[in-house]
């Protein structure tokens, strides 16, 4: 990529001037900053151009013109300015970007026509290099040299030859070729005409100077750029024109006044959006803590909204925040404060001016006002953060003009429409006028509405072989369209006029499709416009056409890849998310393109939803078991469930998936998310199917399930009981699930301490799984392991230890090294052999599991919880407290923030540090936390629980 274009006329470059200077740029640059830096060098005397110079110019940074006489003269010069102009909303500088090297006096350069030309667009450093440029400059000297150096070669083989002495001649050589090779060793290039060395040397070092820091002030942003955070969209880089719309957005950025919102206004399709993520790419150097993108799209809050960003951030939320949704969305914009601060140090050497700490949240599709007004916005009063939100919500809405800075984005100007129709045309340049003239009169019919005119712009790239602007622009006139509609109309059927001018432009591309590629369009617009997984579409589409999902032999083409190619070359999908590798991508769709997709007819639609349906059920299902190797999914997932769960939440599939979906988020340690879910389904379950339905009964013993994993025995335990009861009475005793609900009951029982009740169903619920289900069977090992962990507990470690170390080998081998079921039994194992004193096996143990869980679930799941407070037990019994003790206390904050204040895992910790400072003599830490400890625990376990005692 470059970093500087140097626009310059060809015959300026004789003398390897031009040349010299972009290696000299290149060498200083690179002296200052230890940094590489790329010049591309744009002749002007070309006249159109080429790709790699269009590329260049839409990349560059910074636009470097060599201007002279000549210069003014070619037919580039003002197609080097333009086309950086024209896209320097994609980029970091844009034309304050421009600086101006002058070779030759130029007559009125900065009063005359050059600045008539481009200004106020241009505002340019100017810097006077003419001395060195009309001398010449270092290839020249060399070449020169080369020659001397043949020449006195052959005068010193002639004075061998003849008679005569040439020693004057051939000593006056030797002292000019010294005097060259001097010179070539000093590090700026210089003159082979010398009559005005020193003055020109320091003129022109000093220009340079200044032209170096010039690209110092520049340059590092570009760095910023390259490595800012967020989660934004990729750049679209046919964004064209809205330059009063960015300058207003930047203006009332720049206020820096806390707690006002940025609000970009205006219809659906006006590209409110687009202007939002452009202005936040070209300026996302000041944003030091990244660039967040919340979609706000049926929000009825803005803490929900915020919350989004943790698909990004991955945020572990201790119990407190699990439970109450503000304090997570504080937690996740502290989380942005902290990059901001640390993002702010300099990025590069030489960079003497890093930004201010500052984060950018765009809150994108803003459907309710109140999420913009307090006590909602008091979120986001910060004075690092600035904030910008796009929404349809007219103007008269926003009536506080202390609180928000309206931005109103309407119909394009026709010449803004028109650039935006030619960067899509071959070579980004209209075939001849005639063209342009057509083009115009489309987008002047389109009212310059956004959307409706890239569609257009899009479909005359695809089909420029056969189809003209002439030819669009007398299919629309054929349809209908006059170009005096106003947008905010509606038609006589009711349809926004809005939609309908999209609706035209977008039906000749959608009439030119292939079946296969509708059909993964049409999947495309019933999910969530912001969260469409490319590997759902292909698994859908591939249903129908399983050509499609055939393997790719090397050297062939991809059906599927050229697919998704089209669709997004089309703009129909947009990349959202790139994911690790092409199966986790994700792509989204324009929510007023999604709407006329759902409209448009299709066969077997009803078929198609449910085929849609059921495979977002079966991908729920899948993940319960296997989440940890596809986290990347999770969000997509959630979106599309609640989505479903909205449409049709009566329907008995659609509970099932929601059930699921509350399983998979239960198993990933996020209770605050999952109960909810567990509950609502239940109660529609309940009403539904009848109270003893076994999909009832299901939810009622996961439910317990969970709220035992929270400590809430009291609640889970008759919740526990009436499954048990239901499902014996409508099952049998021995059906799969009445043995589950068995062996969740006598968990509960253990926890409790209430060992005699539990041991009976334990070894009642092994013996039947054995006999119906297998000996290998993953339930079956599971009573395996939860008899072993009751009869450790009760001293037992003869009778116990030969059942965990059975069920660590079966589960090695049925499930894998990895599966969390594998590496609870393997740290169980471990707890056993160091309550028998047998400390040299357990140590390599605990480390294993502490690693992997930690790499697999997360480093705040309660399972690698455990694992590190085993480690730091094991460590304190054989002494190493320095060790030992940092992992107590990091345990005990964890657990403290993802697991809450009194919960049982969390008073475990608490005592478990308390012990080891007992140990080194601390008593004054240690008598507290025994404290607090033992009165929880008498509170929430009962005065005669084990661990009470």
């Amino acid at each position: 990529m470059p970093h500087v274009f140097i626009s310059f006329a060809n015959s300026d470059n004789d003398k390897g001037q031009i040349k010299a200077l972009q290696e000299r740029i290149e060498t200083e640059y690179r002296n200052i900053t230890d940094d590489g830096l790329h010049c591309f060098l744009g002749d002007a005397d070309l006249a159109n151009g080429d790709n790699n110079e269009r590329s260049a110019l839409r990349e560059a940074h910074v636009l470097l013109l060599v201007v002279s006489q000549k210069y003014l003269d070619t037919a580039g010069h003002k197609r080097h300015v333009a086309e950086y102009i024209r896209h320097q909303n994609a980029r970091v500088a844009s034309a304050e970007g421009i600086a101006v090297v002058h070779l030759v006096t130029v007559p009125n350069l900065t009063t005359g026509d050059f600045s008539q030309l481009f200004a106020p667009s241009v505002e340019y450093g100017l810097f006077d290099l003419r001395a060195w440029y009309e001398e010449g400059v270092t290839p020249r000297v060399n070449t020169t040299l080369n020659a001397l150096s043949a020449f006195f070669r052959r005068k010193a083989t002639k004075v061998l030859e003849v008679e005569g002495n040439h020693a004057h001649e051939i000593g006056q050589i030797g002292k000019l070729l010294n005097k060259i090779n001097h010179l070539s060793q000093k590090r700026v290039p210089f003159f082979w005409k010398t009559k005005t060395d020193a003055p020109l040397y320091a003129n022109v070092g000093k220009q340079f100077d200044e032209l170096n820091l010039f690209l110092r002030q520049y340059l590092p942003l570009s760095h910023r750029k390259r490595a800012k955070t967020g989660n934004l969209p990729p750049i679209n880089k046919h964004f064209s024109g809205r330059q009063e719309e960015m300058q207003a957005l930047h203006s009332k950025m720049g206020t820096g006044t806390v707690g006002v919102i940025t609000a970009l206004h205006g219809m659906g399709g006006f590209g409110k959006t687009s202007l939002a993520i452009q202005y936040a790419h070209r300026y996302a150097y000041l944003y030091s803590g990244g660039c967040w993108v919340a979609v706000c799209a049926d929000k009825k809050t803005l803490v929900e909204a915020v919350l989004t960003l943790n698909d990004h951030l991955g945020i572990d939320f201790n119990d407190e925040e699990k439970n109450d949704p503000q304090r997570a969305a504080k937690r996740i914009l502290d989380e942005l404060h902290a990059r901001a601060k640390k993002g702010s140090e300099p990025i590069i050497k030489g960079e003497e001016n890093p930004p201010a700490p500052y984060a950018l949240l765009l809150l994108d599709n803003v459907d309710f006002v109140n999420l913009l007004s307090p006590p909602e916005s008091d979120l986001l009063h910060h004075d690092w953060l600035h904030v910008i939100a796009t929404t349809r919500l007219e103007a008269n809405q926003f009536n506080d003009t202390q609180r928000y800075a309206l931005v109103s984005v309407d119909e394009m100007h026709i010449e803004d429409g028109v650039r935006l129709i030619e960067g899509y045309q071959p070579n980004g340049r209209f075939l001849n006028e005639e063209a342009r003239t057509d083009a115009q009169k489309i987008v002047e019919l389109l009212g310059g509405y956004a959307l409706a005119v890239e569609v257009a712009a899009v479909y005359l790239n695809e089909y420029n072989r056969t189809v003209t602007c002439a030819d669009l622009l007398k299919r629309l006139q054929d349809e209908g369209l006059t170009g005096h509609e106003g947008i905010a109309s509606e038609t006589q059927q009711g349809i926004p006029h809005g939609q309908k001018l999209v609706s035209l432009t977008l039906k000749p591309t959608l009439d030119r499709l292939l079946p296969q590629e509708l059909l993964a369009l049409f999947y495309a617009a019933w999910l969530p416009p912001d969260s469409i997984p490319l590997s759902w579409l292909r698994s859908l589409v591939t249903e129908k056409y399983p050509d499609l999902g055939a393997p790719v032999t090397k050297g062939h083409p991809n059906p599927w890849g050229m697919l998704v190619g089209r669709l997004l070359d089309l703009r129909f999908l947009q990349i959202k998310d790139f994911g690790s590798d092409e199966q986790s991508r994700i792509v989204r769709m324009h929510r007023v393109v999604g709407e006329l997709v759902q409209i448009r007819p299709i066969e077997d639609e009803k078929a198609l939803r449910e085929t849609l349906a059921a495979h977002i059920g079966s991908r729920c299902k899948e993940l319960v078991e296997t989440w940890y190797n596809h986290k990347w999914e999770i969000p997509p997932l959630v979106a599309a469930i609640r989505q479903l769960f909205a449409q049709n939440g009566e329907d008995p599939a659609t509970l099932d998936t929601v059930h699921n979906l509350a399983l998979l988020l239960n198993r990933k340690g996020e209770y605050a998310d999952a109960e909810p879910l567990y509950r609502q389904v239940l109660e529609a379950r309940a009403r539904i199917l009848g109270e003893e339905h076994p999909d009832t009964l299901t939810s009622m013993n996961n439910l317990a399930a969970l709220l035992e994993m929270k400590g809430e025995y009291a609640e889970a335990e008759p919740l526990y009981r009436k499954a048990l009861e239901a499902r014996t009475r409508a099952l049998g005793m021995e059906h799969p699930d009445t043995l589950t609900s068995m062996n969740n009951l006598a968990a509960l029982l253990e926890m409790k301490g209430e060992y005699a009740e539990a041991e009976p169903l334990y070894r009642k619920a092994l013996e039947a799984r054995t006999r119906v289900l297998g000996k290998e069977h993953p339930d079956t090992l599971t009573s395996m392991n939860n008899l072993a962990v009751l009869l450790e507990k009760k001293g037992e470690y003869a009778a116990a230890e030969p059942l965990y170390r059975q069920a660590l080998e079966a589960r090695t081998r049925v499930l894998g090294k990895e599966h969390p079921d594998t590496l609870t039994s393997m740290n169980n194992l471990a707890v056993l052999l160091v309550r028998k004193g047998e400390y040299a096996e357990p140590g390599p143990l605990f480390r294993k599991v502490l690693e992997s869980r930690a790499r697999i679930l997360g480093e705040e799941h309660p399972d690698t919880l455990t694992s590190m407070n085993n480690l730091a037990a094991l460590l304190e019994m054989k002494g190493e407290y320095a060790e030992a003790e940092p992992l107590y206390r990091k345990a005990l904050e964890a657990r403290t923030r993802a697991l809450g204040m009194e919960h049982p895992d969390t008073l475990t910790s608490m005592n478990n540090l308390a012990a080891l400072l007992e140990m080194k003599g601390e008593y004054a830490e240690a008598e507290p936390l025994y404290r607090k400890a033992l009165e929880a625990r008498t509170r929430v376990l009962g005065k005669e629980h084990p661990d009470t005692l």
